[in-house]
């Protein structure tokens, strides 16, 4: 239990300093094509410990592990990925409002006005889901 707590705390320290601060520094077409390579570059690696872990303990530890790693993998990737497309969305509808809409518009004029709360928002929503699902698959296995 102290191994899968500790695990889950690095984990967490990683993905609150790569969706804070590491996102913030890359450009959103980086985060779209990093994330999923780092998942298909990551993928094998942990193939390659769990053969090599299965024949010094017990199957089933081998098996609790690769299941909380390769959650803990796509998790961080996943989440990390949908800052991208948060950024992107955000940016192309205000991006939208100023070019076509009508900026004076109450509707249109806050969506303008407010864009880093509206990304904030959706990055708090997504960051709390990436912290509580890979809790509960640290919990759960």
């Amino acid at each position: 239990m102290v191994l899968k707590i500790l695990g889950y705390l690095i984990y967490a320290v990683v993905f609150t300093y790569c969706y804070f601060f590491v996102n913030k520094r890359l450009a959103t077409r980086w985060i779209l094509i990093g994330y999923p390579l780092f998942f298909l570059v990551s993928i094998y690696p942990v193939k390659i410990w769990f053969d090599w872990i299965r024949t010094i303990y017990s199957d089933a530890f081998a098996d609790t592990w690769l299941k909380i790693i390769l959650m803990s993998i796509a998790g961080f990737t996943l989440f990390n990925f949908v800052y991208g497309v948060v950024n992107l969305m955000v940016n192309a509808q205000t991006g939208f409002h100023k070019r076509h809409g009508q900026p004076g518009l109450n509707p249109v004029k806050f969506v303008i006005n407010h864009e880093a709360t509206i990304k904030r928002g959706y990055h708090l929503f997504f960051y709390t889901g990436g912290l509580l699902l890979i809790a509960i698959a640290f919990w759960k296995y």
